[in-house]
């Protein structure tokens, strides 16, 4: 991957990784929700370069196409709900703490 896409893959891994630390501490609806999101965010980036290269190999194809759309949507949906629940765990917690 080129040094920019593996760096924004690296940052939203991390946001992943802090999404599912902070949905295991607990066993609320938003917590069973940021770990699910972790783990969906998860999966999408250790398949990206599979179905990067199916893409670019296959531009004129419609099959692989929608596919592609279909995964973006689903990656991009996935790291918003995992950034979202970080911000609302990580500030439901400090609000607690005070």
């Amino acid at each position: 991957m080129p040094p920019i896409t593996a760096f924004s893959v690296s940052i939203i891994g991390l946001v992943a990784a802090l999404a599912i630390y902070l949905g295991a501490r607990g066993t609320t609806l938003i917590h069973r929700l940021s770990a699910i999101s972790g783990v969906a965010v998860v999966l999408c980036v250790s398949v990206l370069p599979f179905y990067l290269l199916k893409a670019f190999d296959n531009l004129g194809s419609e099959k692989y196409e929608a596919g592609f759309i279909a995964y973006l949507a689903a990656s991009c949906i996935a790291a918003v709900v995992a950034l979202a629940c970080c911000v609302r765990l990580f500030y439901a917690g400090r609000g607690r703490a005070a």
